[in-house]
């Protein structure tokens, strides 16, 4: 192939980024891992303006995967038997991988439509190959898991995370084979697949303290908040979701998390907060017609939630402890000096959404990683 536009800063990036492999080698390697530059340019209209394949596979390489973009792919884990091969930096061959893999393994993916038996065996094969340049970890959760997605390199070998998010996913759904999510079809493979030395961190828990027990209020016409239901609830939802570990994961390297602080003002949830995905999965109402509950029912003050938040994983902390697993607080490390979540963990968003934002959690993270992976 020819190296698009020399001269270009694109092209120039890329051969920096390429190290003492020739930059054509590199190419040849991803392309082999199942890369498409069509695909790559179509799942990101804001590079419509490359000019064509080799333009595409400059920005790939160049900035593409420092931005971690996302596109799909039908990964060849024999296209990493050449990246391997190659003599790049160590950092970037796990980043490569990271962003293949991940992509592969994204909701929409066409993994999760294979049958059961090809999810196994892509996936038996997943761990030793990336352990080759890398020390691979797995975080499995719901969108708050996305933290943890985080290469965390200049050490011995990077720790290379392989996230399988389940979006809107509730605890309480984990053993229902039947949920909407889809969350048990698409872990027991990991569970019957993945060496059992595999690190595998597990987050679930948010959705249900935040919305599935105040969507169960609104179609029960229970208004009023009612503690003990509530602790009720939180108990079930861990059964359910400890339980789901231990009958799936229990020979496995597993270490569970806490949820996060609530992040959410109580001006959002007077107008009516509703995270719109999250209301897809657990009921079959509108959304306006959910939001509409949402605004009759009595919501717990953000110091009162916090609390609230505490107790759940106060009662995590027991059922995994007594099931053998870790347990990771990453709650407390949220906290600021009025026992609510610090502000600087939401600077953009000041309580209008409820995820912590990304960049000012990341030391935190990348630290609990480094502890845990």
């Amino acid at each position: 192939m020819r190296l698009w536009c020399r001269e270009h800063p694109l092209a120039g990036a890329a051969r920096r980024r390429g190290g003492g492999a020739r930059l054509n080698k590199v190419i040849a390697a991803i392309k082999r891992c199942g890369f498409f530059p069509a695909d790559y340019v179509y799942a990101n209209p804001d590079l419509a303006q490359l000019p064509d394949a080799d333009a595409a596979m400059m920005h790939f390489v160049a900035v593409g995967v420092d931005e971690e973009r996302q596109f799909p792919i039908n990964l060849d884990l024999d296209g990493f038997d050449e990246l391997g091969a190659l003599e790049l930096a160590p950092d970037f061959k796990a980043a490569i991988a990271a962003i293949l893999v991940n992509n592969y393994l994204a909701p929409s993916s066409s993994f999760w439509g294979l049958c059961a038996g090809n999810q196994r065996a892509f996936l038996a094969t997943l761990i030793p190959t990336l352990r080759r340049w890398a020390s691979p970890y797995l975080i499995i959760g719901d969108s708050h898991s996305g933290l943890y997605r985080h290469l965390i390199v200049g050490g011995r070998q990077p720790l290379l995370p392989v996230h399988v998010l389940m979006s809107a996913c509730s605890a309480v759904g984990l053993s229902n084979p039947d949920s909407r999510s889809g969350a048990a079809r698409r872990m027991v493979p990991l569970a019957e697949a993945l060496p059992r030395d595999a690190r595998l961190i597990f987050k679930f828990g948010q959705v249900d303290v935040e919305f599935v027990f105040a969507f169960r209020r609104i179609e029960t016409g229970h208004h009023r908040f009612d503690p003990e239901a509530f602790d009720q609830f939180c108990r079930r939802s861990v059964f359910s979701y400890v339980n789901f570990l231990n009958d799936h994961f229990k020979h496995h390297n597993v270490a569970v998390t806490s949820i996060f602080p609530p992040t959410l003002s109580d001006e959002a949830w007077r107008e009516g907060y509703v995270n719109a995905h999250i209301a897809a999965a657990e009921g079959d109402h509108p959304l306006e017609a959910i939001r509409a509950g949402v605004k009759q029912l009595e919501i717990p003050t953000v110091v009162e939630r916090t609390r609230h938040h505490a107790r759940y994983n106060e009662i995590l902390r027991h059922r995994v402890a007594a099931s053998g697993f870790a347990f990771i607080d990453d709650f407390s490390p949220f906290l600021g000096a009025d026992g609510v979540v610090d502000p600087r963990f939401i600077p953009t968003t000041r309580g209008r959404d409820h995820h912590l934002e990304r960049a000012p959690a990341a030391p935190i993270i990348k630290d609990i990683i480094a502890r845990t992976a």
